[in-house]
Order: C-alpha cells, then structure tokens, then sequence
C-alpha cells in the first residue's frame, strides 16, 4: 500500500480498533462520541484524499470496505449498543442501503481490476480483521477469495502475508484478533513488519 493512501485508510482502523480494544476490556463508552470519531474520521480521510481525483477515487472505493466492515464489526460486538448500531448502521447513512453482505464484494471486484490496489488492499485487510458478510458460514468461499485477492496483490508487485492456511481444517470458525494483538495487525498498513502479525493470525486461529 502507498505511503499516501495508508496516512488516509490507517487513522480509520485505528479508530475503531481502539474502540473494539476498549469494549474487549471491559468498557462500555456512550454510543453517540464513537460514532462521531469514527464519522470524524473517514470525513477527515475523504478530505485529505480531496488533493487529486485519482487519490479521491481510490479512497471512495476503499471507503465502501471501511463503512461495511465497521458496521459488522460493531454489529457482532459485546458493546451493550451493538442493536443501536445495526439500527443505525453507517452504511444507512452513507449509501442509503443494507447489503453490506453482498457489496463488499462487489465493491472488492471493482477494486479488483484496477491497475492500482491500494483500494483492494483495504478490503483484504478487513477480511484480515474480521469482515465475513455472505461468506459467514462458508470459510472455504472465503479461503477461496482470499488466495485470488493475494495474488492478484502479489502480482503488482506486492506480497501481503496470508492469513488463511492453505488446507482446509476442521477447527473452529476464523474470528477477529482481540485486543492488542488486532492493533498491531493494522500496522500492516505502515510497516512491514506487521506481516508477522497476519501470520500469527492463523496460528492463533488454527493452533497446531
């Protein structure tokens, strides 16, 4: 992922991720000041994207991963407002529609063919944290999606860390890192150094 699309998409992730962190530890922050960051956050990341009709496209595109996966991740949540939430999903708000489902991989497809992936990256990486949709209760879709979106990345020139393994096992269903632990995943989108943490996702998913 280019430097400038990672300074747009990462303050994003961090947002929510510190926000799941907090809920996985214990707290139960008020509804209406998370929502407003996270809005504050891809309004901020839709503005600075602003600076060229490439960079704004782009962004449009990811943003579309950013509202679905926030709004699943909140919705499956232990947050005593996950129900506000799903009733006042993002993606209501945004794009008028309730198909997150389906449209992220739709949306993903688009991204898919364009010669520049910093957008596909964005929808591999929420599937890394934990964006399922209609691939919920069949992993092996999901695997299937998965290998196509890597190689399409690596052949770019990239390689992003796999974070399914290679065969199919009868363990339990692949869930979100908790934690700490889904912090330093989205450090993939600045340093390379995060690879190792989307490999330990599938240690940690599928120990051994």
């Amino acid at each position: 992922m280019t430097d400038p699309f990672a300074s747009l998409v990462s303050p994003v992730f961090q947002t929510v991720l510190n926000l799941q962190q907090r809920l996985e530890a214990g707290e139960n922050p008020p509804l209406g000041p998370e929502r407003e960051q996270i809005v504050i956050a891809l309004d901020e990341a839709a503005r600075k994207a602003g600076i060229s009709s490439q960079l704004s496209h782009d962004f449009e595109l990811a943003k579309h991963a950013l509202v679905y996966w926030i709004d699943e991740i909140l919705i499956n949540s232990p947050w005593s407002h996950a129900l506000e939430w799903r009733q006042q999903i993002l993606e209501w708000d945004i794009y008028q529609e309730r198909l997150r489902a389906d449209r992220f991989f739709e949306k993903a497809h688009e991204a898919e063919v364009l010669a520049n992936t910093d957008p596909l990256e964005t929808y591999y990486l929420c599937v890394a944290l934990g964006f399922r949709g209609k691939f919920v209760e069949s992993q092996p879709e999901l695997r299937a999606w998965a290998e196509r979106i890597y190689n399409r990345i690596a052949s770019s020139g990239l390689q992003p860390e796999k974070f399914l393994p290679d065969e199919t096992l009868e363990r339990e269903p692949l869930s979100p890192l908790p934690g700490q632990s889904i912090l330093l995943a989205v450090s993939v989108l600045v340093s390379i150094t995060a690879l190792i943490t989307l490999a330990c996702f599938v240690l940690a998913v599928h120990p051994r």
